[in-house]
């Protein structure tokens, strides 16, 4: 492949110099990828009187495919009429594509055994070939949202150095088995599809640590997430969960859960064992209460449990002492009375959402100032 990009490059530097009858006399591949590289008008001129289509025609299937690889690399890096380096090109350690209204993945990309990084977010790609991660052995970060996938080669698994993997705003409507091959994986986005499980050999990721499955159709999470003692963030937001798993507990490095617009119905006891927690939102639910277990998550600094059907405050908040921002609001909860009991010990709180006014000075025991604030932050969540 390499002395086909000299020969192309040399017949650039002569390009001038050359008719279209020349040019046809060169070999078939070295005349259609000169073609595919250097597309400008001087040459649409010269060749006025000979027909591409039919030039294409008569390349054999080798020659053909070298011919696409080149018209595919001028389009995916914009090169235009400008200098083409289609040995650079492959040489190339990223891939970056985004928004070009790809209908299918460029072939070219599967010859780049150098590549490290593809991004190519916001285009129409519907399928990968069963081939395509055959030799990217270097791919490291892989970035498909916003795509048309329906669904992922099996071979997925031989990008064996993969750590990140974004496939969001997809078609997906089962869990890529070939992912669980993917022991280097970091970083899994598979948010906005149509996913009604996932496999209880998800823990066979255990280097992972994101796991996004927002948006799906999961009903129920797999106990075996509880094996996963790497995870550091969790969003399993939007989706019908009705509970946890108890296995939640042993996730004690993870630091951000967001379990919101669910179906949960009890306040998860699972996530009081979580000593590292410092986000938590379980907003759009169906909890009654919270567990004054809560107080246990020493580290929480931000929680939300908006949007339930609470009616009481829970105490067990006031003992999160490292809490800074509280959201309790679109709640039926009347805090009036207990403000100057419990929740001025909480002294590193500065922002308050409640949905309700019936807070004043009165029943506020502590600074009248952070007191205004609080509430003035309360009512901007309304």
């Amino acid at each position: 492949m390499n002395t086909l990009f000299i020969e192309i490059n040399l017949l650039r530097h002569i390009s001038s110099y050359l008719s279209a009858e020349d040019l046809v006399n060169f070999s078939s591949v070295n005349k259609i990828c000169y073609l595919a590289c250097i597309d400008s008008p001087v040459w649409s001129k010269k060749l006025s009187n000979f027909s591409k289509h039919s030039l294409i025609e008569a390349l054999s299937p080798t020659q053909r495919r070298a011919y696409i690889s080149c018209c595919q690399l001028k389009v995916m890096y914009d090169y235009g009429d400008r200098n083409f380096s289609p040995d650079h090109a492959f040489l190339k350690k990223d891939v970056f594509c985004p928004d070009k209204s790809l209908d299918q993945m460029p072939d070219v990309v599967e010859m780049m055994p150098m590549v490290e990084t593809i991004i190519m977010f916001y285009n129409r790609i519907k399928t990968l070939s069963n081939t395509f991660f055959s030799r990217l052995t270097n791919l490291r970060h892989l970035d498909l949202m916003r795509n048309e996938l329906t669904c992922i080669p099996i071979n997925i698994g031989l990008a064996a150095n993969l750590t990140h993997l974004q496939l969001s705003s997809n078609c997906l409507t089962h869990f890529p088995t070939g992912i669980l091959m993917l022991k280097k994986l970091k970083v899994l986005s598979i948010n906005h599809n149509q996913i009604p499980e996932l496999p209880e050999l998800i823990c066979m990721l255990d280097d992972l640590e994101e796991l996004h499955v927002a948006d799906n159709l999961l009903i129920t999470l797999p106990e075996s997430i509880g094996s996963m003692t790497k995870l550091k963030l969790i969003n399993v937001s939007y989706n019908m969960l009705q509970s946890l798993p108890d296995s939640f507990r042993k996730l004690t490095e993870l630091e951000v859960l967001f379990a919101d617009n669910n179906k949960i119905q009890t306040f998860p006891e699972s996530v009081c064992g979580m000593e590292n927690l410092m986000s938590l939102s379980l907003g759009g639910n169906l909890l009654r209460e919270i567990s004054r277990s809560i107080g246990m998550v020493k580290k929480l600094v931000y929680l939300c449990c908006a949007d339930n059907l609470l009616t009481s405050f829970p105490l067990g908040i006031c003992r999160l002492r490292a809490l800074e921002m509280l959201d309790l609001g679109g709640n039926e909860i009347f805090v009036e009375e207990l403000y100057g009991q419990y929740l001025q010990t909480m002294e590193n709180l500065h922002v308050l959402h409640i949905g309700t006014d019936k807070i004043h000075n009165g029943s506020w025991k502590g600074d009248p100032h952070r007191l205004q604030k609080l509430m003035q932050c309360s009512r901007y969540r309304k």
